[in-house]
């Protein structure tokens, strides 16, 4: 074969309620490895598929290229595998190839189920990518391609070992942007280190790391190095880092998240930052870190708080307590930092106890005014290690394998399980979590760059906001506490009906997306200007 042309397709299910809002987001995935194969001679394209019934290949590829490679997610397995059909229909001497991290685990089992699949690349796909576009085209054996799963000539499926994991991130190029060029981002990412520590029981993370050493880490250099050429290149000032936690592992990490800041302070670039951390190390660190993180443009600390019960702690495997979440919570806020939270307040072995705990906790937090995190539950994936115990339990609704977004399962007290649905139909708008984390980051950016004549313009709104949280907080811990009782007390669906009538949750979201607007509008133009400078 003598075509060196690759086409990378990332695939946007607009269909999906959990993702659609996200609109055309960012994949550093395919965008390392199309730099990757450039610095190699090849000719790669990353097109955007925005998928329906209807998408047409030859209006994208003019041409028979050697490969069309997709990624896939847990909401976009359907909308890939037809893709792939349709790609293999239309350019049929054209290799098709599936990776991204729905793959992992499952590879025999999707080339068994999907003949127009050619190849499945397991875990990390940069060196597996080139080293498959270069035996394809120099007509080598398959044979021992690390992290590759295949077809033989007799139609055997062979699974090769991993490949091992890449540790010297600084060697790969920076990732192409070409998604950004085409679709605008608001803010762009920053994959400065692989791997967690973590080990969460819900984490297809945790899977992976099985194949890898735990983390493996950028040089502070090479991230604001990056950094500084996006800012420059697309006058770009909002960057999030994907690290699963910026700190890790321990002292080695903590040493490079404060050479970064250090970094970002010493060339003076005005950027804004959002990273995620654990609960345990954001309170082994001193409150000199978080200034200087303030100062570095940190905007947002995202907590993987998941519980105000200590026994939904234990069983997702979380290395804090309550005790610790919420000294987290506070040492982000003393920083004048916004805090982001994840929470999980149902799961499959939620209790009365657990549930009142979640409450309480949500409402001591200050962030009780989001139902939305009141309503979430845990998300099983096909890697969660938590499926086998799931299914050893007779928990799990069906085994759905690679073909799932989110598995389904029952919960194992019929009563929390009604609650679940009532709960989920209390409050049916749109979340008010993602607008008051854009609202919360803004507040740091006013206090950290405007003058006190400026800021005070912005007082009065943020003090009618603040108000209205606080008011929906209460109402919220109120409703969440009496439709608990009331259901374990084994209420009529009339009792629960008037209830939810009673508080109408729904109102929040139009007065919330009022004030948000009011607010945001004026930031934004504020930061036009200040940029202008």
């Amino acid at each position: 074969m003598t075509s060196k042309t690759i086409w990378l397709i990332a695939v946007i299910n607009k269909e999906d309620e959990n993702t659609a809002f996200l609109g055309v987001n960012e994949y550093l995935g395919i965008g390392y490895i199309k730099e990757v194969l450039c610095k190699n001679g090849y000719d790669a394209r990353i097109q955007i598929a925005q998928y329906d019934n209807d998408y047409d290949f030859r209006q994208t590829i003019s041409e028979m290229p050697m490969i069309i490679g997709f990624n896939m997610y847990s909401d976009t397995y359907n909308q890939v595998f037809h893709l792939a059909a349709q790609a293999k229909m239309v350019y049929p001497k054209a290799y098709v190839i599936i990776g991204g991290p729905q793959v992992n685990g499952y590879e025999v089992e999707i080339l068994n189920d999907h003949p127009e699949v050619d190849f499945i690349i397991s875990y990390e796909g940069e060196y597996t990518f080139l080293a498959l576009a270069d035996r394809l085209r120099e007509n080598k054996s398959l044979e021992n391609c690390e992290g590759l799963t295949f077809r033989s000539v007799n139609g055997q499926i062979v699974k090769n070992k991993p490949r091992k994991a890449i540790e010297n991130l600084d060697a790969l190029p920076f990732p192409s942007r070409e998604i950004h060029e085409k679709y605008r981002q608001q803010y762009l990412y920053i994959s400065g280190s692989r791997g967690c520590n973590g080990g969460c029981i819900f984490c297809g993370e945790t899977m992976a790391r099985k194949n890898a050493p735990n983390v493996r880490l950028r040089s502070a250099k090479s991230i604001v190095d990056e950094i500084e050429f996006l800012y420059k290149k697309y006058n770009m000032t909002s960057f999030r880092m994907t690290d699963s936690t910026f700190e890790d592992p321990g002292e080695r990490g903590f040493k490079r998240a404060n050479e970064i800041f250090d970094e970002i302070i010493s060339r003076r670039l005005d950027i804004g930052l959002h990273l995620f951390s654990r609960a345990d190390l954001v309170v082994s660190e001193p409150d000199a870190y978080f200034n200087k993180a303030y100062e570095a443009g940190v905007e947002c600390f995202y907590i993987g708080i998941e519980s105000g019960d200590s026994g939904d702690l234990h069983l997702y495997k979380k290395k804090s307590n309550t005790d610790i979440n919420m000294q987290a919570i506070n040492k982000i806020r003393a920083a004048n930092i916004h805090l982001g939270m994840g929470f999980i307040c149902f799961n499959p072995f939620s209790t009365y106890e657990s549930l009142r705990n979640n409450n309480n906790f949500m409402h001591e937090s200050g962030l009780g005014h989001n139902f939305y995190l009141l309503q979430t539950r845990l998300e099983v994936l096909p890697q969660a290690p938590i499926r086998k115990k799931l299914i050893e339990q007779g928990l799990m609704i069906g085994d759905a394998g690679y073909c799932t977004h989110f598995y389904d399962y029952h919960f194992s007290d019929p009563l929390v399980e009604k609650f679940y649905h009532i709960i989920k139909r209390a409050y049916t708008e749109q979340p008010v979590y993602y607008m008051d984390t854009i609202l919360g980051m803004n507040r740091v950016w006013i206090k950290r760059c405007l003058t006190e004549e400026k800021r005070l313009k912005f007082d009065d709104m943020y003090a009618k906001f603040d108000s209205l949280c606080q008011e929906y907080a209460e109402k919220n811990f109120r409703f969440f506490s009496q439709c608990l009782d009331l259901c374990f007390h084994k209420a009529s669906d009339e009792q629960i009906d008037n209830l939810i009538r009673e508080y109408n949750l729904n109102e929040l979201y139009q007065l919330y997306l009022a004030q948000y607007n009011k607010i945001n509008i004026r930031v934004t133009k504020e930061r036009v200007m200040y940029h202008l400078k």
